[in-house]
């Protein structure tokens, strides 16, 4: 968008892209979780704590603002219980803070004729859910 096509053409004003960050790649990315197992006299209850954050991800080797996601976290829980080795029910909360991030823009063909158009794919919003599974041959 600040060079259209009809003013300008790609060799007359180049950039320099030394020091710049890889596109679709976070410069940091974090992610810890844990989980502790409760025994029960019949079977165990087991609680899981997720939480990942992701840096700014630009989605053009010019590291511009407008082509780029902000930084965003997740965090998910799950507590399960487990009376034997082939059942298992869980309860969990899946984006807890129900917090919407970016995870790709695909930007190919944009061009002046279809005005730059890009389309985005969102993170998931938060879910709630029950699972049941049950292992056929376990003992």
């Amino acid at each position: 968008p600040q060079r259209p096509a009809s003013l300008s053409d790609a060799f007359s004003s180049l950039i320099n892209l030394k020091g710049k960050n890889m596109i679709r790649v976070p410069e940091f990315k974090a992610g810890s979780w844990a989980k502790y197992s409760l025994p029960l006299s019949y079977g165990r209850l087991d609680f899981i704590a997720n939480f990942s954050w992701i840096d700014r991800v630009y989605f053009s080797v010019f590291e511009r603002k407008d082509q780029s996601a902000d930084p965003y976290k997740r965090f998910d829980l799950r507590v399960s219980w487990n009376p034997d080795e082939r059942w298992a029910v869980s309860a969990f909360v899946n984006n807890v803070f129900d917090e919407i991030g970016l995870r790709q823009v695909a930007q190919y063909g944009t061009t002046e004729s279809v005005g730059y158009r890009r389309s985005g794919t969102p993170t998931d919003p938060r879910l709630v859910g029950l699972e049941v599974r049950y292992k056929i041959g376990a003992r």
